[in-house]
């Protein structure tokens, strides 16, 4: 047995037992596992899941900090103490729900639009008057979840074909990571390496449900009058 736990979601504070593949050596590193991680504000973040490895079947997700290795803590730790660590056939990692990333659901308007301009992933304006800015999303932050479905290095073509196949789907939820954070935790993960990040779907965690047959609603509350909506074109998505 690999000592993989598939079946496990993951919530705050979970148990993720990551075991190793079959025929590797006993002594191995995070990379074998098909992760990477850095060090952040002290503490210690996960910047890369390898697709279709054991940090994928445990549960495992970008931006996730690790709070415990099997029976030590990691606050203080260096990275070369971290990976120390995990140089064994099978770990236990004690983790943290992606504690620095921002989630916000957003419907979208009478044009299929959520009211954001994306550029290389960073939101960088929100459109008065729309879903996004009624909501409060922020500008300088990345979209890394589109409805729990990593997106960290995608192109912005990419995303935009995301964001419409969700849209058709209903309500969107995006996960949204600052600037700072998310350059910090991929400054040491190069484009080819991102190319091979999970990018699965995540159906361990439920997404909102809204039945709209139910839901009265003014449609000039929502958006405001039509010459005033076509004067704030939404220039994105």
């Amino acid at each position: 047995s690999s000592g993989i736990n598939a079946e496990l979601p993951l919530r705050p504070g979970a148990v993720l037992p990551l075991g190793a593949e079959k025929g590797k050596s006993r002594k191995r590193s995070h990379i074998e596992f098909g992760f990477r991680f850095v060090v952040m504000d002290g503490g210690v973040y996960v910047s890369y899941i390898h697709e279709g490895s054991a940090a994928v079947r445990a549960g495992l997700k970008y931006g996730d900090q690790i709070l415990r290795v099997n029976t030590t803590y990691c606050t203080g730790l260096l990275v070369g103490q971290i990976e120390d660590l995990l140089r064994y056939e099978k770990v236990t990692l004690l983790v943290r729900d992606r504690p620095n990333m921002k989630l916000y659901t957003l419907l979208t308007d009478s044009q299929n639009r959520f009211g954001i301009r994306i550029s290389d992933s960073e939101i960088v304006e929100v459109v008065e008057g729309t879903s996004a800015w009624r909501n409060g999303v922020p500008t300088n932050h990345y979209i890394v979840e589109i409805n729990n479905q990593n997106v960290v290095g995608w192109s912005d073509t990419q995303l935009r074909t995301r964001m419409a196949e969700a849209a058709a789907e209903g309500v969107v939820t995006f996960a949204l990571l600052h600037d700072r954070a998310y350059t910090d935790s991929l400054k040491d993960i190069g484009a080819n390496l991102l190319k091979t990040m999970d990018h699965s779907l995540d159906f361990t965690i439920s997404l909102p449900y809204f039945n709209l047959d139910n839901i009265s609603w003014n449609p000039s509350s929502v958006f405001g009058t039509k010459s005033k909506y076509q004067n704030n074109a939404i220039k994105n998505t």
